[in-house]
Order: structure tokens, then sequence, then C-alpha cells
């Protein structure tokens, strides 16, 4: 490891591809569903064929959502940010094209587990780093590690939180915006 280099963080079982995504892979799957409860399945299991149908379908969803889901792995060096998703080569960005992410506030709200964190870049790119499952866990360890996360991303990149977005937040998406501290600038 080089001297200015942080450790390396992986975020396991992500999905990088932008939140409407998920949500039309959900809706593709219940839409069939729906089709098949209201009809045969609901003359021939009644009532009791609604609760099968939602967890088939929920376990359709989830299978889709893990099974495209990666490991992404980010570390810092002195002025670039390094990230490699599943198996392919480290990508370096300069710091300086990091413009600012969205995440939760995993400094204050340690208990909170969902990895769900936005950058974004001065050529207009992102990187989306979303839970595959929408599945809050209880585990310190990764709490640990996203709260150490923010934390280097913060001091690394030079930003500091500014403001809450509220449509993020019904979302169930990551709401708060870290950018450029204003006393740089």
């Amino acid at each position: 490891m080089q001297k200015y280099q942080t450790p390396e963080f992986a975020f396991k079982k992500v999905n990088t591809w932008p939140t409407y995504v998920t949500y039309l892979i959900t809706l593709l799957a219940f839409v069939p569903a729906f089709i098949l409860f209201t009809g045969d399945w609901h003359a021939r299991f009644g009532y009791g064929g609604k609760p099968l149908v939602a967890v088939l379908t929920f376990a359709l969803v989830l299978g889709i959502l893990t099974l495209f889901s990666k490991t992404v792995t980010i570390y810092f060096d002195r002025d670039s940010m390094h990230v490699k998703k599943g198996n392919g080569a480290f990508e370096r960005i300069l710091n300086r094209d990091v413009v600012g992410f969205y995440s939760y506030d995993y400094e204050r709200n340690g208990a909170k587990t969902m990895t769900s964190i936005k950058f974004f870049f001065r050529d207009g790119g992102t990187l989306i780093l979303q839970e595959a499952t929408f599945v809050e866990s209880k585990d310190p360890e990764k709490a640990l590690m996203l709260k150490t996360f923010l934390r280097t991303a913060q001091r690394r990149l030079n930003f500091t939180l500014i403001r809450k977005s509220r449509w993020r937040a019904f979302f169930l998406l990551s709401p708060l915006w870290y950018g450029p501290s204003s006393s740089g600038s």
C-alpha cells in the first residue's frame, strides 16, 4: 500500500444502474404476477393464492436484482479516487473531477447499513452504488465500513454536508448532498 493510499472499501451486492431501472424491473415482474393472479390462479387457489403470488413475485425481483449485482471496490490516494466494478480493472478518477455525491448520513446514523451512494462527475457521468436487495441488515461491520467510507470520502474530496433532498428521501434514496466546502471557494 502506498503511503497516501486509503484502505480499499468493497461494496458487495450493489447495482450500479440508475434507480429507475430497479423500479422498472419490479414493475415488469409485478404486472405478469397480477395478471396470473386475476386469471386462472384466482379460480384455482382463491384468496389463499395471494400470498403465494406475492412471495413468488418478491423472490423473482430479488433474484433478478441479486443476479446482476456486483462488488464495487473504491480507494483513494493523494489526488484521485480509484473504482473497480466487478472483476474489471481499477478506473482512476481525479478528485477535482468529482462534483459531489448523495449519501445517507452513516456517521450520525450508525445503525444504517443500506448502501445508497451516488457520485457525480464533471463530465456528466455518475457512479451509483445501490443495495441490490433494498433490505437493511443489522451488520455492525458493514455499518462501520460505511461510516469510515463516508469520513474518508469527505476528507479526501474536501466535501462537507450541504443540504438534504426531500425528494430523494421520499424514494428511499440517499438524501444528503455532500459537495465542496464553501470555505475553499
